[in-house]
C-alpha cells in the first residue's frame, strides 16, 4: 500500500504553496491544510494520512507536542518536521516526539523530494507485519567517550548489532572517525565504500538510497571510514549525512572519537541520545568529569540525553560504579564487565554479542539495546563456544563462514 494523501500542518499556511508539487511528482494529493489546534487532530483521524508535514514555529512547545500526539495517534503515518530556526537541539527534540526527519527551511526541492521517497518507504513497509520498533521513529545514538581507549568502538559496533538482533529494525553504523576510524576494522570489512563517499554523494541527484554507498554486516548497513585519511569532513556536511540516514532506517548508532573532530561535533549535537563510555582509570573519570561538565553547560541540567557507561567494570584497580559517580558527576546508567573475550572477538572482526553472547560483557550490552529498542532483554540463543552457537550464528552468515 502506499501513500495517497497528506496533511500539513501550518498555522501561516503557506506550506502548501512549497510542499505541494513534491507531493503531486510522489502521487500524493493534499487532503488539508490546518494550523496547531484541534482542527489538525480532526483532519488526521478524519483523513488518516500517510504522510505528514509540519512547520515548526516558536514558542515550539505546541507544535512539539501535537508531533507527538499525532504519532501516538497514527503510528504508520510518516511525520517530516520543517523548522527555520536551525537548531540542533530543536531537530532532536522533534524526531524524539515523532518525526522521521527534521529539515531546515528554506529546503530545497530535491532534499523534500527525497524526505517524501524515504516517508512512502517507510509507510509501505509499516504495511508489512512491523517490526517490534515499528512507528518509532529514528533514532541517533552517539557513542563516544572522553579520552582514547574507553572502549567507543567496541560498544557502538556492538550495541548496533545488539539492537537489529533485540528488534529487528533497520540499524545504520557511521564511523565519526573519518581519518583513522576503526569500525570496519572490529567488523572485519575490507570495503571501498565509505563515509566519505556517502557525504559527497550527497548533492548528486541520482541518489536515492543511502545503502548504495553502505557495507552490510550481519543484518547492519555500516558506513566506514576511508581507508586513506583525507581532509576533515566539514560538519555541516556530516550532519546532512546523518539526517539523510535517519530518513531510511529506524537506528542509527555512530562511534564518535573522543578528539572530537567536526563529524563527532555534529554527530553529538544531532544525537537523540548521547553515551559517555569512560574505563574505570582515574584519568578517564577526571576526563568524563569534564565532558559532563560541558555537556550541561551548554545544554543545560534539564537534558537528559546523556547517558554515562562504565567499561570493563571490575578490572583489578580500576574504580567501581560508585567511584566513578563521584569523580565524573554523574552515575553511570551501565556497566559493562570487563572479560578479556571481548578484545578477543574485536581482534578476530567477530562483536563479542556475536561471538560471546552469554557473558556478562555481552548480556549488559543486550541490556542497553533493549532499552534503546524499547523491549525487555531477550537473551539470544547459545553459549560463548558452546552446542548453541551455531544456531545463533545461523543469522550472521559471513561469520559462520569465517
Amino acid at each position: 500500500m502506499r501513500i495517497r494523501t497528506a496533511l500539513l500542518i501550518d498555522p501561516q499556511g503557506a506550506l502548501r504553496t512549497s510542499a505541494e508539487p513534491g507531493l503531486e511528482r510522489h502521487g500524493i494529493a493534499v487532503a488539508a491544510v490546518t494550523g496547531y489546534g484541534i482542527d489538525a487532530l480532526d483532519a488526521a483521524f478524519r483523513d488518516q494520512p500517510g504522510l505528514i508535514l509540519i512547520r515548526l514555529s516558536s514558542p515550539a512547545a505546541r507544535p512539539l507536542d501535537l508531533i507527538a500526539r499525532l504519532h501516538d495517534a497514527l503510528p504508520s503515518s510518516a511525520i517530516i518536521a520543517l523548522t527555520s530556526e536551525r537548531s540542533s537541539s530543536l531537530a532532536a527534540r522533534a524526531i524524539a516526539a515523532g518525526a522521521r526527519v527534521c529539515l531546515d527551511e528554506p529546503c530545497p526541492a530535491k532534499q523534500l523530494s527525497s524526505a517524501i521517497l524515504a516517508a512512502c518507504e517507510h509507510f509501505e513497509r509499516s504495511q508489512q507485519p512491523p517490526s517490534l520498533t515499528a512507528g518509532r521513529g529514528a533514532r541517533l545514538i552517539t557513542v563516544t567517550g572522553a579520552r582514547g581507549g574507553a572502549g567507543t568502538t567496541t560498544l557502538a559496533v556492538n550495541l548496533a548489532l545488539a539492537i537489529y538482533l533485540q528488534s529487528g529494525a533497520s540499524v545504520a553504523l557511521v564511523d565519526a572517525n573519518t581519518r583513522f576510524g576503526d569500525v570496519a576494522l572490529a567488523l572485519g570489512l575490507k570495503s571501498e565504500r565509505s563515509v566519505e563517499a556517502a557525504a559527497a554523494a550527497l548533492d548528486d541527484p541520482a541518489l536515492r538510497n543511502p545503502r548504495d554507498y553502505m557495507e552490510e554486516s550481519a543484518g547492519i548497513s555500516v558506513l566506514p571510514a576511508s581507508s586513506l585519511p583525507g581532509p576533515e569532513m566539514p560538519p555541516e556536511r556530516f550532519a546532512r549525512l546523518l539526517d539523510s540516514l535517519r530518513l531510511w532506517f529506524d537506528f542509527v548508532v555512530v562511534d564518535a572519537p573522543a578528539t572530537m573532530p567536526g563529524p563527532a561535533i555534529a554527530a553529538a549535537e544531532s544525537a537523540t541520545s548521547l553515551v559517555l563510555v569512560a574505563n574505570p582509570t582515574l584519568a578517564c573519570a577526571a576526563d568524563s568529569a569534564r565532558a559532563i561538565r560541558s555537556f550541561r553547560a551548554i545544554y543545560g541540567p534539564a537534558d537528559k540525553r546523556l547517558h554515562l557507561v562504565l567499561n570493563r567494570a571490575g578490572l583489578r584497580g580500576g574504580l567501581d560504579a560508585a567511584a566513578l559517580e563521584r569523580e565524573a558527576g554523574l552515575a553511570p546508567r551501565w556497566a559493562i564487565a570487563d572479560d578479556p573475550r571481548v578484545l578477543k572477538s574485536t581482534q578476530l572482526g567477530v562483536p563479542a554479542v556475536a561471538r560471546y553472547p552469554r557473558i556478562p560483557a555481552s548480556q549488559s550490552i543486550l541490556e542497553i539495546a533493549a532499552a534503546f529498542a524499547g523491549r525487555a532483554r531477550s537473551t539470544p540463543p547459545g553459549s560463548p563456544g558452546g552446542r548453541g552457537r551455531a544456531a545463533f550464528l545461523r543469522v550472521l552468515p559471513r561469520l559462520v563462514s569465517g
